[in-house]
């Protein structure tokens, strides 16, 4: 059989050199997952560790290869929140939303709402808090944070 000939496939065709190099991209794939694992695991010891700055990094080595990654994103917009730059992690935190599963949107609009609250925002953090659904893990967490939130409002009036 001449290596060029055509296989028949749902919908379209192939051949068998392009078929090897789809295989071979499969393999690329997997093994920049592997890598992405590794890298995202090491970064989450550091980041336990309080080692924020060189979680940071490592967290970003780990983005490099998944680019556009929620976990990978949500991750280091907790670091940016520990160092104090509420600003950029409220920005990472978004950019996660975007791609991230259903049931972790309520998780991280409450910490959107954290970095609002955190940066002297009490007002558009209330209104987060307020939208974190039940369903959340973060729910409880977010109702106590609203009463820290409303009294942080008050407090500014007087």
């Amino acid at each position: 059989m001449d290596l060029t000939e055509r296989t028949s496939h749902p919908g379209t065709s192939i051949s068998m050199s392009d078929e090897r190099r789809l295989l071979n991209m499969q393999t690329d794939d997997d093994e920049r997952w592997e890598a992405h694992l590794d890298a995202y695991r090491r970064a989450d010891g550091l980041y336990r560790g309080g080692k924020l700055k060189e979680a940071l990094l490592t967290f970003r080595v780990a983005l490099s290869l998944e680019p556009g990654d929620s976990d990978t994103l949500w991750a280091i917009a907790d670091c940016y929140s520990e160092l104090g730059k509420y600003w950029k992690a409220k920005s990472l935190y978004k950019q996660a939303m975007r791609d991230a599963d259903p049931g972790d949107k309520g998780d991280l609009t409450y910490n959107i709402a954290n970095a609002l609250l955190d940066a002297g925002q009490p007002r558009a953090a209330l209104k987060l808090y307020r939208r974190v659904p039940r369903s959340s893990k973060s729910f409880l967490l977010a109702k106590r944070n609203a009463i820290l939130a409303v009294r942080r409002v008050g407090s500014r009036r007087a």
